[in-house]
């Protein structure tokens, strides 16, 4: 088991017996009381093992309480007491002390996490209470190092967006120059290390958030901090925040074992419920008071009010999206017989799945089998649960976060629908389907053979395939429908993942295209092909007949209806639905007017069957249609545009795009909703809408992003929140421009880089930018068509971009997650340029180099071709980047044939490199020739214009993250792009010389260690550079030498160091006194004791690693041990063994890491070759 020893090594006079806790004063946290002083002397050994402990004398002399960071035990020496016969005590064998630190959150979600900052590595000695004087030591011994004079050490907590105190538990060293009583806002920096006060890389990241400050005067103040560790605005020191109930659960349950079975002895926080009995699913529980790091998600837990407690106990799964599901009351346990129990058979239920996607109510079953501990539907509906693809429960069913329609047997209708998680099977957002709807209508369409992109309506006449769907147009298609191969609608067609041709008539041309997913049969992106223009035939229109508009809807339904009213649409007043158009005349050319109610009936006089409002509020869109419908015999409802869900308001105000329509009663209005107000899925105002404590914004049609958000429970708003309005532009009214949009291609994706990709992958995508010279950073979206309405996703990896097909790529960039909005942009070389205004076109500033025959390589000699290219010296050349040209000009690519070739600056010569060419003249491998002897006739150079003075040239390098040694950062690999002007080779990086994180050198590097490279992905440094902001690159040289001291400012001329001699020197100083002889007068030495065991640290390690993937580690658990020197953080090393003589091989590779054996992975870090870690992520 487990334990740990405290050991107090100062105290103060008159001291009585102690209290320990954990973590937090509280009487729920209490380790022990009445401790005496003399057991804390001697070591307090304890199998509760917590990161921090609290130890508080209960004499009113000593009041003061002290925060102990668990450290490794010391390996305490022989004591002797006075007057008594000398007693050793025995030496324990070290033991392996967990020194796992509470999980904490970085606000941001994705980027990387680092570990809490460390205290300075532990020693084998006991570190002082700190503000307790030391005792006067009986014995000689070597001084405890201090703190420099005048640093001021103090201890804050984790970070909050809270600027209340609440109670925060203070646990992490800094140290500041200043006396903190005398801070005021933005007038000091604190530091992670007492030694390197004023020095920039080691100022705290506070990320600008609050925290609690504490030292052993009494100091109790909270202030913000920055990333640059200034002091920034103080905050409240009330403790008033909000009351938080403090409940007790289980840890994770790992390997299958029941979570009521287990004790509930780790104190947790929240505030949606004060007993378990009030829970409900969607309430948040955290893992710390400041209610910042939430229950580890997708885990099962069971909890209780009290400690240990079995009272009303329950067991739930906890989804940090989602919150609290799938509750269940715990039975109390009863006397298990002595007798050996039969075995309860296991037993699992299977259910039927639709094809998933949007509206599953009412399809058709059978796509997926799958396998539940729930025993029915209605379980499903009250609990929740997972889903399994086999009888054993044993995989999870990855249901991709869609919808599926639930049935218990195939081929039949679905009786309810639910959301289930990607790769989890978690189930969430249940629903009835309610009445089983009158039966779909299959109907028969063709199809032609299938094509890897969207130029099926050319792929030849339909006919190779027969499918039949539930739309009676083809016009009709919408994404996510299923196309079956039978009538009945029971089984999808596989489409292969290809698009496909449609027509109603075999034979015939394709009238429409889909593209149509493997095995489920779902279709994306449905369109109408185009056809060549025919005279317009006089629209089909149908009669009905309204009163005149009023602005007041009372009169509606009791005046007759007097005139005529035309639809293109519906035939019958019943069949009119939002969003139609309705005409004033048969040619359906004159709508009625806007902004009015109308009574609608079949017939010329009758009284109206149905109010309607038209209107120009549909869509977020200025146009007349059908915005509200009212039956003047039942109900009234209306119809608003949604954004998509989000995990807080300000993400659901800043949507862009409405992707849900909700409807609500005409006694509602949607962008006020109060108490029981409901939003609802349908115009059967009967399926509530939006998932269960998630964001949406309401649009309204007045700017281009919501009015409103609601925190929405069950469709009632549960928050309420008023969108910012956006900056208005211009007041004066700008002269109205057609609307235009522009025709882009895309390459494939890939993990590092897009410049150099060949566009024209798959089919071409459209933006409202001119061109690739005007895309910017989270402004610029892409969509499937010129009409801009369908948005298009893809993959978050670099793609390139460019706006001719076929041709290289112009800018690369990324696409964000869930978005069709591009970041990271960045310029290609070379791009492309338009004409200058003079008539004669400049020659681009171009080399030339000279290849051998196809297939050569060093031994060859140049001169068979001559290309070009945009680089001056051969240390420019980047593979992957580089590309060669034919011509002068840069305008003709040169087609290597996927050949290798020698290559040189001078025709006639020996390679001085060997070169492979694809057939888009891109630079894929390089490397160089060993020297040998040139021709001995000198080559006479073909003769090259002198160009004219380029304008400044933006070079792209790559490099390391920041780190805060050289020795760090050249471990590194350099996947970075950065941008500057100076040099294109990082052998010519010179002092002073500025780096840029972006194209537009428009923010400089962060002071700090990089590494340089001229290769990106996992090539490692090369050089190791020291950057100041603002004044450059201030050291540099190459890895391997570190010999360059740290920057500092430049010292005080009055100051000549003296060299200390390793060795005394045997000559006299100038002063004639004479001094001792060393061997008359031997400097006493202490005996030599052998070496200590070495203090060791353990954690526990994933038992594989993953290349690429940070997020992979997340899904394991950690059964190997590993160990290290100090406590974890960014550049810690691990070695395999308690001796920390072997470094664990990392292969540059992510891994998980947690604190316990067997435990889930709380971390996933990247650990290099020789044991470093160098990346770390909160999982």
């Amino acid at each position: 088991m487990a334990s740990v020893t405290l050991t107090l090594t100062s105290y103060a006079a008159g001291v009585g017996n102690f209290i320990i806790y954990h973590t937090a004063i509280d009487a729920n946290n209490i380790v022990d009381q009445n401790v005496s002083l003399q057991t804390l002397i001697d070591g307090y050994c304890t199998d509760q093992v917590f990161g921090t402990y609290i130890v508080q004398s209960n004499t009113e002399e000593c009041t003061n309480s002290y925060y102990i960071n668990l450290g490794p035990t010391p390996t305490p020496a022989p004591t002797s007491t006075p007057g008594a016969t000398a007693v050793a005590t025995p030496t324990p064998t070290p033991t392996a002390t967990s020194i796992f630190p509470t999980p904490t959150v970085t606000p941001g979600g994705p980027t990387p996490t680092p570990f809490p900052t460390q205290s300075p590595t532990p020693t084998p000695t006991a570190t002082n209470i700190p503000g307790q004087p030391t005792p006067t030591p009986t014995s000689t011994s070597t001084p405890v190092p201090t703190a420099e004079p005048g640093n001021y050490q103090l201890l804050l907590s984790s970070g909050s967006v809270n600027e209340y105190r609440c109670g925060q538990v203070v646990h992490t060293p800094v140290y500041s120059a200043d006396d903190p009583t005398t801070w005021t806002e933005y007038s000091t920096r604190i530091y992670t290390d007492a030694n390197e006060v004023g020095n920039p890389a080691y100022q705290y990241f506070g990320n600008n958030l609050f925290y609690r400050f504490k030292n052993s005067t009494g100091y109790d103040a909270v202030w913000s901090v920055s990333s640059t560790g200034l002091v920034s605005v103080k905050g409240n020191d009330g403790e008033d925040c909000g009351t938080t109930s403090t409940l007790y659960a289980t840890l994770p349950v790992v390997g299958g074992v029941a979570p009521c079975t287990l004790e509930t002895d780790v104190p947790v926080y929240t505030q949606d419920f004060t007993t378990v009995v009030d829970m409900q699913n969607g309430d948040r529980i955290f893992l710390d008071s400041g209610l910042t790091v939430q229950l580890y998600s997708g885990q099962l837990y069971a909890i209780s009010d009290g400690y240990n407690g079995t009272a009303n106990k329950r067991s739930f799964r906890y989804e940090v999206l989602f919150g609290v599901g799938n509750i269940s009351l715990c039975s109390t346990p009863t006397p298990v017989p002595t007798s050996t129990p039969t075995p309860t058979p296991f037993v699992s239920y299977e259910y039927k799945l639709t094809g998933g996607g949007l509206a599953q109510c009412f399809k058709t079953t059978g796509a997926y089998n799958v396998y539940s501990d729930r025993n029915s539907l209605n379980d499903i509906l009250s609990r929740g649960g997972t889903f399994y693809t086999d009888s054993n429960l044993t995989t999870p069913f990855d249901g991709n976060d869609v919808q599926y329609g639930i049935s218990t047997a195939a081929t039949s209708v679905a009786l309810i629908a639910a959301f289930v998680g990607n790769n989890t099977g978690t189930i969430s957002g249940q629903q009835t389907c309610g009445p089983t709807p009158t039966p779909v209508t299959a109907y028969e369409y063709f199809l032609n053979e299938g094509v890897s992109n969207n130029t099926a309506c050319s792929a030849g006449n339909v006919g190779a395939y027969t499918i039949y769907a539930d739309r009676s147009s083809a016009d009709d298609f919408y994404n996510y429908q299923v196309f079956y191969t039978d009538i009945n609608l029971t089984t999808p067609f596989d489409g292969n993942d290809l698009w496909y041709g449609i027509s109603a008539t075999s034979g015939s041309a394709p009238t429409n295209t889909a593209y149509v997913r493997d095995t489920t049969g779902i279709i994306t992106s449905p369109q109408a092909c185009f056809i060549s223009p025919t005279p317009t035939p006089t629209p089909v229109v149908y009669k009905l007949y309204n009163n005149p508009g009023t602005t007041s809807p009372d009169t509606r339904c009791s005046g007759l209806t007097t005139t005529d009213l035309w639809s293109k649409v519906a035939s019958s007043s019943a069949q009119i639905q939002i969003g139609d158009k309705l005409y004033l005349n048969s040619a359906a050319t004159i709508e009625i007017a806007e902004g009015f109610y109308y009574g609608v009936s079949d017939n010329l006089g009758d009284t109206p069957d149905l109010r309607i409002f038209y209107s120009g509020s549909v869509s977020s869109q200025n146009i007349g249609v059908v915005s509200e419908i009212f039956n003047c015999s039942g109900s009234a409802y209306g119809e608003v545009s949604m954004s998509s869900y989000a995990l807080n308001y300000p993400n659901a105000c800043a949507d862009l795009t409405p992707e849900f329509q909700a409807y609500y009663a005409s006694t509602v209005d949607p962008y006020n909703l109060q108490p029981g107000d409901q939003l609802f899925d349908s115009p059967n105002l009967n399926i509530p809408f939006g998932l269960n404590n998630l964001y949406y914004g309401v649009y309204d049609g007045s700017q281009l992003t919501p009015i409103v958000a609601y925190q929405l429970y069950t469709g009632s708003a549960k928050q309420s929140f008023t969108c910012p309005t956006p900056t208005p532009g211009p007041t004066s009214t700008p002269t109205p421009t057609p609307f235009q949009s522009s025709e882009y291609w895309i390459s494939a994706d890939q993990f590092q880089g897009g410049c150099g990709l060949i566009v024209g992958s798959g089919s071409s995508i459209w933006a409202s930018e001119t061109s690739t010279a005007d895309f910017r950073d989270s402004q610029t979206a892409f969509y499937k068509d010129s009409a801009l309405t369908i948005p298009y996703l893809d993959s978050s990896d670099d793609h390139g971009f460019g706006s001719v097909s076929g041709s290289l790529a112009e800018v690369q960039a990324r696409f964000s997650a869930n978005s069709n909005t591009i970041f990271n942009i960045a310029i290609c070389s070379p791009q492309p340029t338009a004409s200058p205004t003079p008539s004669a076109t400049p020659i681009p500033f171009s080399w030339a180099y000279y290849l051998g025959s196809q297939s050569s390589g060093c031994g060859d000699i140049t001169g068979n071709y001559r290309v070009y290219t945009d680089h001056p010296t051969l240390a420019g050349f980047l593979t992957g980047s580089t590309v060669f040209y034919s011509d002068v000009n840069l305008t003709q690519v040169y087609d290597g044939n996927n050949k290798d070739y020698a290559l040189s600056p001078q025709n006639g010569a020996g390679a001085t490199d060997e070169v492979f060419i694809n057939g888009s003249g891109l630079l894929i491998s390089m490397s160089v020739c060993p020297i040998v002897p040139t021709p001995t006739a000198t080559p006479t150079p073909s003769p090259t214009p002198i160009p004219p003075t380029p304008t400044a040239f933006i070079y792209q390098i790559f490099g390391t993250s920041r780190g805060v040694q050289p020795t760090h950062v050249c471990a590194y690999t350099t996947p970075n792009f950065y941008y500057t002007l100076d040099f294109a080779d990082y052998q010519n990086a010179s002092i002073g010389d500025r780096i840029y994180n972006t194209n537009n050198l428009a923010t400089e590097l962060t002071t700090g260690y990089y590494g340089l490279s001229n290769a990106g992905g996992s090539n490692p440094s090369a050089i190791w550079i020291y950057y100041t902001q603002g004044s450059g690159i201030t050291q540099t040289n190459v890895c391997g030498n570190y010999t360059t001291p740290t920057p500092t400012v430049s010292p005080t001329p009055t100051q000549t160091p003296t060299a200390t001699p390793i060795q005394p020197t045997p000559t006299p100083t100038t002063s004639p006194t004479p001094t001792p002889s060393p061997t008359t007068s031997p400097t006493p030495t202490a005996s030599p004791t052998p070496s200590p065991t070495p203090v060791y640290f353990t954690a526990y390690l994933s038992n594989s690693g993953f290349p690429f993937d940070e997020d992979g580690p997340c899904l394991t658990i950690t059964p190997d041990p590993i160990y290290t020197a100090e406590a974890l953080s960014n550049g810690s090393i691990l070695y395999t063994s308690p001796s920390l003589t072997t470094t664990f091989d990392g292969n540059n590779e992510y891994w998980g890491l947690s604190g316990v054996e067997n435990a889930a992975v709380i971390y996933s870090i990247r650990i290099s070759a020789v044991g470093e870690i160098t990346e770390v992520w909160l999982c």
